[in-house]
């Protein structure tokens, strides 16, 4: 059986859900099956990371602080295929410089569905600012990692990390200032999806049919985009066809808040985020006869302990948690709360779920799909949550016919074959 070598980013440990190890966790298990695979795992975090040896050869975990350029490192571990995003993030797209500077393939995709509500360009600029200072990262294990602009540093250190791979490919001066401006414009700009055939790369999965008229107008080569659906929701099609609907023994209605990470990505600011999130768990609490409640937060972008300090003085009861199978979650949900339907891919396995969404959007955010398509039902005030709460449970207003339309559209096919499409775009790829 042929054997390849896969290298691909994380910003997080491996243990850590993203959307990048759910990715892997669908389609690896479908790629072995026709082949050797190794993943090389290439993490990046501020600081050095403590690596114990793995005793699977096919899983290597390597920090990025190792290496002083993406050139180094792909000719160190000489990848039969790179995993990089086709956009302007500095580790990816360094991964993708060096990869196609050394002639190996560079595999990305595309997701059709990224509800990112626009700001202002003053705003825009306020949030980076203040991120740029902040003395923590989303992805901190720990309070003991303070620093004064730990952020901004981190932030630094990823650009020097894409300058040097720049130089180790011999690009000129002119060239790399000329990158400079076109990166700087492209996060001063916010669009829904950032379409640029300048990071284009050998091969692109797409997520759906929607995407591949906009990227060829964008510059992309039509022969290089592949439609498969996205292998990250394969499992969940596949999973939730064998849920059977358990009887609640406290006969109460068991709701699941599912936080997005507005405030960490500058959307909100924190006391934003405390406040609605007060709102909703003293709300909920007065119904405690009635309704019962967990928190899942975002596994990699928010911090536990922020979420444990708003919560426990409300009601210590409600159980939080940071990892764990969103659909371990989801099926014993009744209801699903958020405060926005396109910052969190846990959203996404709701609907499929098939649980009725109730998005509480009390500071008015626009661009939200799920309320445009009338998939969840729209909560604007505190006082309405539990009315909100009782309407969704006899009347979800996401339909079967509706939920199907809506993945169709935004995610190819339902049928959870996501990873076999793209592991026979990969063989074809590796046998060229």
């Amino acid at each position: 059986m042929q054997t390849i070598k896969i290298l691909t980013s994380l910003h997080t440990m491996l243990n850590v859900k993203s959307v990048n190890t759910l990715f892997f966790e669908n389609l690896l298990p479908v790629l072995r099956t026709r082949m050797n695979v190794q993943m090389i795992w290439v993490v990046y975090t501020p600081e050095k990371i403590q690596l114990t040896p793995k005793k699977d050869p096919s899983e290597v975990i390597l920090d990025i602080h190792d290496f002083k350029n993406a050139v180094e490192l792909i000719e160190k571990e000489k990848p039969d295929v790179i995993f990089a995003d086709a956009y302007w993030g500095f580790i990816d797209y360094a991964l993708s410089l060096a990869g196609k500077f050394l002639h190996v393939p560079v595999v990305s995709g595309f997701y059709s569905y990224l509800g990112i509500t626009k700001r202002s360009q003053t705003k825009l600029l306020k949030s980076y600012v203040t991120r740029f200072f902040e003395s923590s990262t989303p992805t901190d294990t720990s309070p003991n990692q303070k620093q004064f602009m730990r952020r901004g540093r981190f932030f630094l250190y990823k650009y020097c990390f894409l300058l040097k791979t720049q130089k180790a490919i011999k690009m000129n001066k002119l060239s790399m200032l000329k990158n400079f401006f076109m990166l700087l414009q492209i996060y001063l700009t916010e669009t829904k999806i950032i379409l640029d055939s300048r990071f284009a790369n050998t091969f692109h999965w797409l997520e759906s049919e929607k995407l591949i008229e906009p990227l060829v107008n964008a510059g992309f080569k039509r022969s290089c985009l592949v439609v498969t659906g996205s292998p990250m929701y394969d499992s969940a099609f596949q999973r939730i066809r064998s849920w059977r609907l358990a009887v609640k023994k406290d006969g109460k209605i068991h709701i699941l808040l599912v936080t997005t990470s507005l405030y960490e990505h500058g959307f909100w600011t924190r006391k934003q985020r405390d406040t609605i999130v007060k709102k909703v768990v003293e709300n909920i609490s007065k119904n405690k006869h009635e309704m019962s409640l967990t928190v899942k937060i975002h596994p990699s972008s928010e911090i536990l302990s922020d979420y444990q300090s708003i919560i426990k003085p409300i009601d210590p009861s409600v159980s939080i948690y940071q990892t764990g199978d969103i659909l371990e979650f989801l099926e014993s949900a009744d209801v699903v709360l958020s405060f926005a339907s396109g910052n969190a891919s846990a959203m996404i396995y709701a609907l499929i779920a098939r649980k009725p969404i109730i998005i509480c959007n009390f500071y008015n955010l626009k661009d939200d799909l799920f309320l445009e398509r009338g998939l969840a039902l729209e909560c604007k005030e505190p006082s309405e949550i539990i009315s909100s709460i009782r309407k969704v449970v006899s009347s979800n207003p996401a339909s079967a016919e509706k939920v199907e339309g809506f993945v169709r559209e935004f995610f190819y096919k339902s049928d959870g074959q996501a990873s076999e499409r793209i592991s026979d775009a990969i063989m074809m790829l590796v046998e060229k």
